[in-house]
């Protein structure tokens, strides 16, 4: 990627970016489809990051870009409906969804994702996608950045919204 994250928020918003958040990708070398049965895995992150910058907005619009495939999505926070074409999308309405559950307050956002590796590719993008999205949302919206928030955050998204 030539152009640094900052400058594509910029160039697709208008806005620089308030918040810039990022999370490994990662490859199982052991259990890639036991964890679903309980077993053991053996994962480990590969040097390729899910990286995502934030604005806010006045609004409860939320604008996603993905910038390598040129996707451009919007919903409005009143309609946190899942929809099979929003798949990457349907991961931070989960986020939202888990943050407004906990009565927290959370506005419209202009969201720039970049990532190097497909998500079909199968290197936990989505994954990577959901922690990168929940730290950067707490931040954003000055949410308390403790650990024990942020699993519950990604429980609530992933058993209540995304299941």
């Amino acid at each position: 990627m030539t152009e640094t994250l900052d400058a594509i928020h910029f160039n697709e918003y208008g806005v620089k970016s308030e918040v810039i958040a990022e999370s490994p990708l990662r490859i199982h070398l052991v259990g890639e489809h036991s964890w679903f049965f309980g077993d053991r895995t053996l994962a480990v992150a590969v040097s390729k990051y899910a990286k995502l910058s934030f604005s806010k907005r006045s609004d409860s619009v939320v604008n996603f870009f993905f910038y390598q495939n040129k996707e451009r999505k919007h919903i409005n926070l009143g309609n946190l409906k899942i929809r099979k074409e929003d798949k990457l999308l349907n991961i931070l309405k989960a986020v939202v969804y888990a943050c407004q559950t906990l009565n927290y307050n959370i506005s419209g956002m202009d969201i720039t994702f970049s990532c190097e590796i497909p998500p079909q590719a199968g290197f936990g993008v989505r994954n990577a996608l959901l922690v990168a999205s929940t730290l950067g949302v707490m931040k954003l919206f000055d949410l308390p950045l403790e650990n024990e928030l942020a699993l519950k955050i990604m429980k609530i998204a992933c058993t209540d919204y995304l299941s």
